[in-house]
């Protein structure tokens, strides 16, 4: 096994964490790429509001794709589970 399968496994392992955090707060995901709305993704990786991921992606501190639906934006659950098992720090 490689640290490529060993980063992948985790993400699915964090993604199917994720839907069940989602299940378990009402968190509506939608698509099928299963996307959910800024409060979701503020709340899964901790940022304490959504101004604050807004203000952390516009200054490139959080480097986070999303896609605008309208005026909304939407956050890929995967692309959410990478950035927290790219994050994750074993101290």
């Amino acid at each position: 096994m490689t640290d490529l399968d060993d980063f992948e496994q985790r993400v699915r392992r964090t993604e199917a964490d994720i839907v069940r955090f989602c299940e378990q707060h009402d968190f509506e995901i939608t698509g099928v790429d299963r996307v959910v709305d800024e409060v979701a993704a503020a709340m899964i990786i901790g940022y304490g509001t959504v101004d604050a991921l807004r203000k952390a992606i516009k200054d490139g501190t959080l480097d986070l794709p999303y896609r605008m639906i309208g005026k909304s934006r939407k956050y890929r659950i995967v692309d959410l589970a990478a950035h927290i098992e790219r994050n994750y720090r074993c101290e």
